[in-house]
């Protein structure tokens, strides 16, 4: 219920209060406008805090068994979708890397040579078998493998490759 003042004409206040009202909202939003516009003059403009820096990811043992998982379904992957005759093996493990999350990223930066295998001889051999073709042509890959061991899938979620790669030549990954 709304209270009336005596000899209203049936608004709730009378034209007396509304003008006090009206001059104190009219205030309010003047001072509004004016402290954006003074903001927006001194720089001092509403900014997100910054973003935390990302956390270090720790360097893993190479020979960790889930690493050596990882390697082998990223060098399958690399093999299966690589458009050369020869199958490639890792010569070395040059860093691993994870980040848990939703599943685990591991990121792992590989030096591969060249096999004497080609690709149809992989069921005969297996790509781990394959002895190294003696050309010493290698190459550094970076891998990126998303395992998710609840769904029971692993994704090789990005691949960078630098060619050909010797240990005397600087290249940045």
């Amino acid at each position: 219920m709304v209270a009336r003042w005596p000899h209203s004409t049936g608004h709730s206040l009378p034209g007396v209060m509304a003008s006090p009202l009206r001059s104190l909202l009219l205030l309010a939003t003047w001072a509004l406008a004016m402290s954006s516009v003074l903001c927006a003059r001194s720089g001092l403009q509403h900014r997100p805090p910054p973003k935390p820096a990302p956390t270090p990811v720790p360097t893993l043992n190479p020979k960790d068994r889930d690493v050596q998982r990882m390697l082998s379904f990223a060098m399958r992957e690399y093999n299966m979708i690589s458009n050369q005759e020869h199958l490639r093996r890792p010569l070395r493990l040059l860093s691993a890397r994870k980040e848990v999350g939703d599943g685990t990223k591991y990121y792992l930066e590989v030096e591969m040579g060249k096999t004497i295998c080609t690709k149809s001889q992989a069921k005969f051999y297996g790509w781990f078998r394959c002895p190294f073709d003696h050309n010493k042509e290698t190459r550094r890959c970076r891998f990126m493998v998303h395992h998710k061991p609840k769904v029971k899938t692993t994704t090789l979620m990005d691949l960078n490759c630098h060619y050909p790669w010797t240990p005397n030549t600087t290249s940045r990954l």
